[in-house]
């Protein structure tokens, strides 16, 4: 018995290594690897020892099975096996979501998650629900059932975190649970408040992995997160935290070539080298066509409860990684006159839409950029006059820095002194690996 005791000891420490190395190393050979892993695995499946309970086997064995990429029907099988025969088998049925959720059959993986958290709450249950509550078609949904979704996704998530605090996994789910909630079109709106817990716990996650312990291995590689650097890139470009993403996305980038965030990081980077060699250069006009422009700023009038001032009165934010400058509000009570010169990219897959306009600054009139998010701007037109209420005037870029105007809410941009219309858009993130 002690020696039975001891091989089911050895097994689980060895499964806990094979599942790190799964998903937690990024060799710089993959073929590598995924040789290593199917070795780790063939040894697991063999040192079971042979009189172990039955369903304590079929568990282990079938926890091994599912660690390959693609879904296996003979791990399938032997979690079935393992959860018929112990139904309170807690990690029998986590590992069964797991391994239908790449049959793909979320249905019934998430059932078994379910499954799992009704009998003993765990971490990795907890985790599988907060994804497969999201993870619904939306054309088939009302945004109160969206909302839903994503309120149940994030405190699934913060579950798991109270379980085990320095669980890095946890913290990244919720930190991608909020991200999606915020990304995710609900009646209200979005809510910055999402988007800065998103960027605090990714940093928590962050933390909780680098103390992590992990098994040796003679493979070339790296241990890390790359989806986690994606979504924080995905949030940081979002936010115009430009430096920020773009180390992320190269970050991402090293650790798994597959996820393309080495594009993204030079795409980001072709981007701000555009905008601040135009902003400088006043939108590349001719001197009549910026005085043409810049005499509709004449008769603005500034709207009710609100004071008309200049670009160089206003105070200025940095765009940072924790995203507060998304959510600060500077300049309340002011607002700023505006004439758009430029169309810089509009209702395109990555927000925000940008122009580049000209304002008061002093006696003389100044470029600056302007950055409008969930808001129709079929309207903005080079030539058209605006109005930005509690303007979020912010520095953005990388080496190469420039000013832009933040607008989130079409409440706070007017075009002839009416609001223009709110769409809100469903942009991407990343939702990680199986």
């Amino acid at each position: 018995m002690a020696a039975q005791t001891e091989a089911l000891a050895k097994v689980d420490t060895l499964l806990k290594e094979l599942w790190q190395l799964r998903d937690a190393f990024f060799a710089s050979d993959a073929k590598q690897k995924n040789d290593a892993v199917a070795a780790k695995i063939q040894e697991i499946v063999t040192l079971i020892p042979d009189g172990a309970p039955k369903a304590r086997a079929a568990y282990l064995k079938g926890r091994a099975l599912d660690a390959v990429e693609s879904y296996s029907e003979e791990a399938n099988q032997s979690l079935e096996k393992a959860v018929k025969l112990a139904p309170d088998l807690v990690e029998a049925w986590a590992a069964l979501g797991h391994c239908l959720w790449k049959k793909p059959d979320l249905h019934e993986a998430k059932n078994c998650y379910e499954k799992a958290v009704e009998k003993r709450p765990t971490a990795e249950a907890l985790r599988g629900l907060s994804v497969l509550s999201r993870t619904h078609d939306t054309r088939k949904s009302t945004p109160e059932q969206d909302g839903a979704f994503h309120d149940a996704s994030v405190t699934h998530a913060r579950a798991a975190c109270k379980l085990d605090s320095e669980e890095g996994e946890s913290w990244y789910t919720l930190g991608n649970a909020h991200l999606r909630r915020y990304f995710s079109q609900g009646r209200s709106g979005r809510n910055s408040v999402d988007l800065l817990m998103a960027m605090k716990v990714f940093e928590k996650a962050e933390a909780c992995y680098a103390k992590a312990s992990r098994p040796v291995t003679t493979l070339e590689g790296q241990w890390g997160n790359p989806d986690l650097r994606l979504s924080r890139g995905l949030a940081r470009r979002h936010v115009e935290d430009y430096a920020g993403a773009i180390d992320d996305f190269r970050e991402a980038h090293k650790l798994d070539p597959s996820l393309n965030a080495g594009v993204m990081a030079e795409d980001l980077e072709r981007w701000v080298k555009r905008v601040a060699d135009l902003w400088e250069r006043n939108a590349a006009l001719k001197a009549k066509q910026r005085q043409k422009l810049e005499e509709k700023l004449y008769t603005m009038k500034e709207p009710a409860g609100y004071k008309n001032t200049e670009l160089s009165q206003l105070k200025e934010a940095t765009a940072s990684s924790d995203a507060k400058h998304f959510a600060s509000s500077p300049n309340a009570g002011k607002c700023l006159s505006l004439v758009v010169a430029l169309e810089l990219r509009r209702g395109g897959s990555v927000p925000p839409d940008a122009f580049l306009c000209f304002a008061w600054d002093g006696d003389k009139c100044s470029c600056v950029a302007l950055s409008v998010y969930d808001v129709d701007c079929k309207r903005l037109a080079p030539g058209a006059v605006l109005t930005a209420l509690d303007p979020v005037v912010v520095d953005v870029g990388t080496s190469v820095k420039y000013k832009t105007v933040q607008v989130q809410t079409a409440s706070k941009l007017l075009h002839d002194g009416n609001p223009l219309p709110r769409v809100l858009k469903g942009w991407a993130s990343s939702e990680g690996r199986k």
